[in-house]
């Protein structure tokens, strides 16, 4: 269920990115390009294969693949405030910096070093 939901969230991602004026058009174009794989009639692997969805897959990988690339490649900063509009918080909780200092003791002469 949380894969489905990320899924979705992901989705989510790639359309705001798309819609966004701030990336790049021809970045946008790898979007509608593979989109129209699916109309293509030549496949990597034949839609009427005998197992049933097996044709299919190649359609998925490629949008995956496009969707994963467009991402990518879209300017850090506009994606990471889409994130954060999606997900509904700072994703940059991770890049605080908390300063100190700290004694390093030596057993060895019983010295004490400061560092900072």
């Amino acid at each position: 269920m949380r894969r489905l939901l990320d899924s979705v969230k992901n989705f989510r991602l790639v359309w705001r990115l798309f819609w966004d004026g701030r990336v790049p058009l021809l970045l946008k174009l790898a979007m509608p390009m593979s989109l129209s794989y699916l109309a293509w009639p030549l496949d990597l692997i034949r839609d009427f294969s005998g197992v049933p969805l097996v044709g299919r897959v190649d359609d998925f990988i490629i949008l995956a693949l496009a969707s994963i690339i467009f991402v990518r490649l879209s300017p850090p900063q506009i994606v990471r405030e889409h994130r954060e509009a999606i997900w509904g918080a700072n994703l940059n909780e991770g890049d605080k910096v908390t300063e100190g200092e700290y004694k390093v003791l030596n057993d060895d002469d019983g010295e004490a070093q400061g560092r900072s």
